[in-house]
């Protein structure tokens, strides 16, 4: 039986623990039930496996079959919850270690902001990242601080229902904050790369 008229198909596939479809409003098992995975078809379609990783380098084979065993959830506790007993120790800051001034404070105390691109803070939450560029670009010289803030007026304007200070609050994603954009001579270079 050919499912689609004798006609050869490929089929690019990626790593579906990553590339979920998109349904607006869906819930969690609704996306998943969207998956080509779930498909009534699946069980016709020839599957092959990659048996190599391409991407990772011979001394980063152990790093990566981790990163994978942490995304299948095999060092989850019996609450479900990430050990982080199973981390490298050299993945794990301390508590008592201000991860903000460890990795970006000496760099620009000596004023070597060309190295700040070499390094990145990475977090899962974007509630985190405001308040980790908010700590970086505080570490920068408050003297050459200019604060730029979005228009949050109109002109000519019937709908009065607005509360600015409201919406001066409000954050999305990939959309710059109302105010606290601040920029600094040195940022500039930062921004850049």
């Amino acid at each position: 039986m050919f499912l689609f008229g004798m006609k050869h198909l490929w089929l690019q596939g990626g790593d579906f623990r990553q590339l979920l479809p998109v349904k607006v409003h869906g819930t969690r098992s609704e996306i998943i039930d969207l998956s080509i995975n779930r498909s009534l078809n699946w069980n016709k379609f020839v599957k092959f496996s990659l048996t190599q990783n391409m991407k990772a380098l011979p001394q980063e084979i152990q790093f990566a079959k981790f990163l994978l065993d942490v995304g299948d959830g095999k060092l989850n506790d019996s609450d479900d919850v990430l050990n982080i007993d199973y981390f490298p120790s050299n993945c794990i800051i301390p508590p008592e270690v201000d991860i903000v001034d460890d990795i970006y404070g000496n760099i620009f105390a000596k004023k070597e902001y060309r190295k700040s691109i070499n390094y990145a803070i990475l977090s899962a939450r974007n509630a985190d990242v405001n308040e980790i560029n908010e700590r970086v670009v505080n570490l920068l010289d408050e003297t050459t601080e200019n604060v730029y803030t979005s228009i949050d007026s109109t002109e000519n304007c019937d709908n009065a229902g607005f509360d600015n200070a409201l919406l001066s609050i409000v954050t999305r994603n990939n959309v710059p904050r109302h105010a606290g954009n601040r920029g600094r001579i040195e940022c500039d270079e930062i921004r850049r790369h």
